[in-house]
């Protein structure tokens, strides 16, 4: 018998099956359930139930949840692209902001207990002109992007409601993140792609832009440390203290794949592009005891190795590996 059963929401996507994955791996015992569009069906884990559900029918999202008797929640949905939330901020805003309240009401009248919300650490916005290095949970929000001002209304309304109607909620705020079969509309899986089609590396041409990584098990083993021993109405940053711009890690996928530097070209920047992301994951470590497994350096050997013996899985996807 099932100690417990989690739903993942959005669990054909990037985080949703590394989450899956990690779940089935670490808690064989529990059942999971993968709740995803049909669009995504075919990156669902088969190892899990997969059901069908567009986020946009909170009446079906409750009746998978009384259905199956799910007792926690995980919110993976939505739309993670900046690129194509600017092209379409109303999108963007449905994914991310309304699409999170049904669930949210799915799990209200169906008196799921305990649920966790995939959130990202560019609520925090820009953090090059902040006073320290990286900004912890304190740290005042200023999104100001279609996408951060999305994931920061959905994050309020999720704590809202948990304040509100008595249930357990918790919300992680993590840096990029990167790992296996993750779409290239994402900077590293672009990169690899297009170097292992032979194509040239855009970069955008801001000096002293980076970002913080974390690889993708490493944000589950957090939800997994949160669910287990977290405070709930509490947000968790989630972050490697690795940080990397993209000329650096284009060197890293070219050197790796043993082609050469010439291959990277500077592209005009976007309207409105961060110029640094980093977040102060103190409080995930010293409340629950995470500590991020996995450095930069060798995770992006795998990542990209992952990419060199799975061709067939990202060809379907090659249309999005263009310069934006």
């Amino acid at each position: 018998m099932a100690e417990s059963t989690v739903l993942v929401v959005g669990g054909a996507g990037f985080i949703g099956t590394n989450l899956v994955r990690y779940w089935l791996d670490e808690h064989p015992r529990d059942r999971v359930i993968s709740l995803t569009s049909p669009r995504h069906r075919k990156h669902a884990h088969d190892s899990a139930v997969n059901v069908e559900c567009e986020l946009d029918n909170p009446v079906r999202i409750r009746e998978v949840l009384s259905e199956h008797d799910v007792d926690t929640v995980i919110n993976c949905g939505g739309w993670s692209d900046n690129a194509r939330a600017v092209r379409d901020p109303l999108g963007c805003f449905r994914a991310n902001v309304a699409d999170c309240v049904n669930v949210l009401e799915a799990c209200r009248t169906s008196g799921v207990r305990r649920y966790h919300q995939v959130s990202s650490a560019e609520v925090y916005g820009d953090i090059d002109d902040r006073a320290t290095a990286d900004v912890d949970e304190s740290a005042a929000q200023r999104p100001f992007t279609p996408y951060s001002s999305t994931k920061a209304a959905a994050d309020h309304l999720a704590l809202a409601y948990g304040r509100t109607y008595r249930f357990d909620v918790t919300i992680t705020l993590s840096s990029n993140n990167y790992g296996p079969a993750q779409l290239p509309e994402k900077l590293i899986p672009r990169f690899v792609i297009r170097a292992l089609l032979g194509q040239q590396l855009p970069i955008f041409d801001s000096p002293g832009s980076s970002r913080e990584w974390l690889h993708v098990k490493d944000h589950c083993r957090a939800i997994d440390h949160i669910l287990a021993h977290g405070t709930p109405g509490q947000r968790y940053n989630v972050g490697s203290g690795e940080s990397a711009d993209a000329h650096q890690i284009a060197d890293l996928i070219l050197d790796y794949l043993g082609l050469p530097t010439a291959l990277k070209t500077l592209v005009p920047s976007r309207p409105v592009l961060l110029r640094r992301t980093g977040v102060d994951s103190g409080k995930l470590r010293t409340e629950v005891g995470w500590r991020p497994e996995k450095h930069f350096a060798t995770a992006l050997k795998e990542t990209i190795e992952w990419y060199v013996d799975n061709r067939t899985w990202w060809l379907p996807h090659v249309d999005l590996v263009g310069a934006r």
